[in-house]
């Protein structure tokens, strides 16, 4: 029996036409300005970063920090950790129940052998998808950022598992994209599929956000804690997304 609330749906519809016309602007080079249902990225845009506006970070009222987040697994949960799916996925770490440690990520995920196959094949491929997307305005926040000489540097031309490999700071960033990418973070958005768009925009509003708060002087690593992250690992860290392409298996 469906058990859903007519007002959740309609919320969820609107939050899908907001989400729509926040990716349009941001594709077109606008400024990022919020993320749908956690809006106080509000002062975190990539013309302000890139033009080292800092008077939002100066003033005490942390615009730029990440917007309450919650839900998202760690980048060790994803890649390298005890339960790192991607090290299990690929054989690379041994471990007695492997599609428990996928279950308890995806929860939808049923009891059949190809399934989990194909769940675990599918995250292998995502640590294969573009970290950015591959536009000009993304690629002079990258070169700013860069040039600040911290301890983050990133290419524009990295797959997620390049940034899960090549740095104690720029796996975060995998991990956001991967959190996204696969609905654990709460309230991000409401996608009922994977989308690369989504996570790319996530990534995006995050670098911005990150380059404005070291130019108002945050450190690299502090900036990227767990609270602000939105990292649960082994409380709240699953998504019931169902994998179309997994479905009928």
């Amino acid at each position: 029996m469906d058990t859903k609330n007519p007002n959740e749906e309609s919320k969820s519809v609107h939050s899908s036409k907001t989400r729509r016309q926040f990716l349009k602007k941001a594709s077109a080079g606008a400024v990022i300005t919020s993320l749908p249902a956690k809006s106080v990225w509000g002062a975190c845009s990539v013309s302000g970063a890139m033009s080292g506006n800092v008077s939002a970070v100066e003033s005490g009222r942390h615009e730029c920090e990440p917007p309450g987040m919650s839900g998202g697994r760690s980048p060790g949960g994803w890649y390298n950790g005890t339960n790192g799916l991607y090290l299990i996925a690929t054989g690379q770490r041994s471990h007695g129940n492997p599609f428990a440690k996928f279950k308890a990520v995806f929860t939808e995920l049923n009891n059949d052998p190809d399934a989990y196959e194909c769940y675990k094949n599918h995250v292998i491929s995502a640590f294969g998808l573009n970290l950015f997307d591959g536009s000009l305005e993304t690629q002079a926040l990258i070169n700013q950022m860069n040039a600040l000489n911290t301890n983050f540097v990133v290419q524009g031309s990295w797959t997620v598992l390049d940034a899960m490999v090549n740095g104690a700071a720029e796996w975060h960033l995998a991990a956001a994209f991967l959190n996204t990418y696969y609905q654990l973070y709460d309230g991000v958005y409401t996608s009922n599929q994977p989308s690369i768009i989504e996570a790319q925009a996530v990534v995006k509003a995050i670098l911005a956000g990150y380059l404005t708060a070291v130019q108002g002087g945050a450190s690299t690593l502090g900036w990227f804690s767990d609270a602000n992250m939105g990292y649960d690992d082994n409380t709240n860290d699953d998504t019931d997304i169902v994998l179309s392409a997994c479905a009928t298996i």
